[in-house]
């Protein structure tokens, strides 16, 4: 497939994993089937640190508006991730400021944002590595107290711990992203 001229590909792998991963396009398509409280979740990376192109992000994230804006799927019911903060930048023009946009932090990226830039630039959420709060989520709660001051909305990724989630939870973050909900819905 193509769209503006940007190549769309459906692929079978990833990593030593085989199975088929729709493109966007194919997989609003079916989005636009389910109920209308499904949430969606689009994480859009940058190039890799090795071969960075803020220009290129910046076009391939308008390319994937375009797509999403010719689908019938609410800007706003998609929560959208980056590393990039151009990336983030981006996005929030393009929704007007409306949607869930999160600029993911871990420990390599951490101390270069300003919580309140990002909030002026319409990046509405931060989205912390669990590694980058711990392993004292109280000494670290500088960020998420500065987060919530301007009422940004906090994720915290990819958490496997209850203990964790709890105290995660009591520090005041929204959101938490994990691969074991049984654990967190059985507490």
């Amino acid at each position: 497939d193509k769209y503006n001229g940007a190549r769309i590909v459906e692929t079978n792998y990833i990593g030593n994993l085989e199975f088929k991963i729709p493109s966007l396009k194919a997989f609003l398509d079916k989005a636009e089937k389910l109920n209308t409280h499904t949430k969606f979740v689009l994480d859009i990376q940058p190039r890799p640190e090795e071969y960075p192109n803020v220009n290129e992000d910046i076009k391939d994230t308008n390319i994937i508006m375009d797509v999403i804006g010719e689908s019938c799927i609410n800007f706003a019911n998609i929560h959208y991730l980056s590393f990039s903060e151009a990336i983030c930048e981006k996005v929030a023009e393009r929704t007007k400021k409306l949607a869930p946009v999160y600029l993911l932090i871990d420990n390599k990226n951490n101390s270069q944002y300003d919580i309140s830039a990002l909030k002026n630039k319409g990046i509405n959420g931060v989205s912390f590595s669990w590694e980058y709060l711990y392993p004292n989520v109280i000494l670290n709660s500088a960020k998420i107290d500065e987060a919530k001051k301007r009422s940004m909305n906090i994720n915290v990724w990819t958490v496997g711990n209850i203990n964790m989630m709890r105290e995660l939870l009591d520090a005041g973050v929204d959101n938490i992203s994990t691969d074991d909900l049984a654990q967190f819905l059985s507490n």
